[in-house]
């Protein structure tokens, strides 16, 4: 039997809920992170290769949500002995997206049948039960060599996502282990907005796993207090049919934490501390059932930071960027802790990692903090930048107006305070998030002291 006929076999008895076909490799996290939704492959037949049966013929197989092929890249260098290189590039893909638990990810040895055999996308996502396809070339020009990467969904043909990425040949390690976490990440990003769009337009009444791809594309929206009560609105529903339900969990405790730490004004401590204990005992049952569970230490740092225990809270970072060496967001939580340590210097390369692997490039977390590490290095001119591009993907930051204060420019400062101020109205000196608690280091506080109150008070904020 071929390694093909072998895997279409093994479809055939799986009549249920079907776990990742593991290959080894990273972990796929951070901002895009895991689901864990349900799906059916119901029917499976025959060697999509070599086989007797035409395609017209052959039963079809059913496409599962999340079920995705990495077809081998292309080597497209001029030079055959450069085919390692694409090669590996598929296997360390393929492995990367094979740890999405609940994912169908097709091995790269079954892929590889496909090799020079290229295959209608539509007719392997008959023969494989494929849903989605990820595929690509890699191309060089002198030391300089170019990746490409296609995402299909290929029950349509449609193109839903594609990406070049550039690098030198003296550093093809490092630049292969990039392009795989950002390839990761990225697509985890991109199936899970594909499946939710498809599971807001189904009639009948939503599943687990519909409610759970729903939340997570609100939580790729930008923050607002509307998308933090409609994504926990949905966990819980998920949480009324499965109350033990692992991600549904996690994921609360996600978004309970960041509403809280985000976009709060301190104006309800007593709703805020109710936030963030169901948060704790969420992440702590969930890391009671699974001690390697990333985001449970995320959340319980968070709480440790919110509660005046920055040492808890720095172990917990390290331990998620241990569990996880390709979860963006723990680079960007390490960098935070750096920041409010009062090293802005050493926060940079933590949320510069963040961004070369986040799904979304340039986003408002990776803005805003970036800005205010050069804000904190006194780098007025290039922190408001940053910072208009981080308020134009979430929520105002009282920064850009003490920024512009700083520059003595007034009349921006008073336009971005007032924007601050209308998103946040009972936000004060005295209750903002940046005041340093007893476990903080005295260089964050000594900076708080001495730039932090006079930046706010000559922006005209709120005391």
């Amino acid at each position: 039997m071929s390694k093909v006929s072998a895997f279409i076999e093994r479809i055939k008895r799986l009549k249920g809920p079907l776990a990742a076909i593991a290959a080894g490799g990273a972990v796929v996290g951070g901002l895009a992170g895991y689901w864990n939704g349900y799906h059916v492959v119901s029917q499976a037949v025959g060697d999509p290769v070599g086989s007797n049966q035409s395609s017209k013929t052959a039963t079809p197989v059913v496409a599962g949500t999340l079920s995705i092929m990495v077809l081998p890249f292309a080597n497209q260098t001029g030079d055959p002995n450069q085919a390692y290189v694409a090669d590996a590039l598929t296997d360390s893909v393929t492995s990367d997206l094979s740890r999405i638990p609940d994912a169908l990810v097709v091995p790269s040895a079954t892929a590889r049948a496909y090799k020079d055999k290229p295959a209608p996308l539509q007719q392997l996502a008959r023969e494989l039960g494929v849903r989605y396809v990820l595929h690509g070339n890699v191309q060089r020009t002198g030391g300089t060599v170019r990746i490409n990467a296609t995402l299909a969904d290929a029950r349509t043909d449609r193109q839903l996502w594609s990406q070049a990425f550039d690098g030198q040949m003296t550093d093809l390690f490092a630049l292969q282990e990039q392009i795989t976490a950002r390839l990761g990440n990225t697509i985890d990003h991109q199936l899970v907005l594909a499946a939710a769009r498809e599971a807001d337009t189904r009639k009948e009444a939503p599943k687990v796993a519909d409610l759970i791809l729903r939340a997570r594309a609100l939580r790729m929206q930008p923050e607002s207090f509307e998308m933090y009560a409609a994504a926990e609105r949905l966990y819980r529903q998920v949480l009324k049919i499965e109350p033990n339900h692992q991600q549904a969990m996690i994921r609360l405790a996600q978004v309970l934490a960041a509403r809280v730490m985000n976009l709060s004004d301190r104006s309800d401590p007593a709703a805020d501390e109710k936030s963030w204990e169901e948060a704790r005992a969420l992440a702590l049952k969930v890391k009671a059932l699974d001690a390697n569970e990333d985001r449970a230490y995320d959340v319980l740092a968070d709480y440790a930071a919110s509660h005046d225990d920055f040492p808890t809270a720095t172990a917990y970072r390290k331990k998620v960027v241990e569990l996880a060496p390709k979860s963006a967001y723990g680079y960007n939580m390490m960098g935070y802790d750096y920041l409010y340590a009062g090293e802005p210097e050493k926060a940079l390369p933590f949320f510069e990692k963040f961004n070369d692997l986040s799904a979304v490039r340039d986003g408002a977390w990776y803005l805003g903090n970036t800005g205010i590490a050069y804000f904190m290095l006194g780098q007025d001119s290039k922190a408001i930048q940053l910072f208009i591009r981080a308020t134009q993907a979430g929520p105002p930051l009282p920064y850009l107006s003490m920024a512009y204060a700083r520059t003595g420019d007034a009349e921006n400062a008073r336009k971005a305070r007032d924007a601050y101020v209308k998103y946040f109205p009972k936000a004060t000196l005295s209750n903002d998030g940046n005041k340093p608690l007893k476990s903080q280091a005295e260089a964050y506080k000594n900076w708080y002291a001495s730039q932090f109150v006079p930046a706010w008070r000559n922006a005209g904020l709120p005391e």
